[in-house]
């Protein structure tokens, strides 16, 4: 059960996508990706390097969104 408000710890994080990993998968630009998260559309983290964003919060957008997500041997 996801909490409002809650924060994974360090591990969860190494598995969580870049503003641009997650523009490919949806099909939109980093940029996109950055409005989606600062307006709270998908649910990311913050860091001095940028955004991550939470893998299982892009597959649900993606399927509220009818989108189809690209996989890495897509090309």
């Amino acid at each position: 059960m996801r909490r409002e408000g809650y924060l994974p710890g360090i591990r969860e994080f190494e598995n969580w996508l870049t503003t641009g990993d997650t523009a490919s998968a949806l099909g939109k630009t980093p940029q996109g990706i950055k409005w989606l998260l600062e307006n709270r559309r998908l649910r990311g983290a913050r860091t001095r390097l940028g955004w991550l964003v939470d893998p299982k919060d892009v597959e649900r957008y993606a399927r509220e969104h009818g989108i189809e997500q690209k996989g890495e041997d897509d090309g």
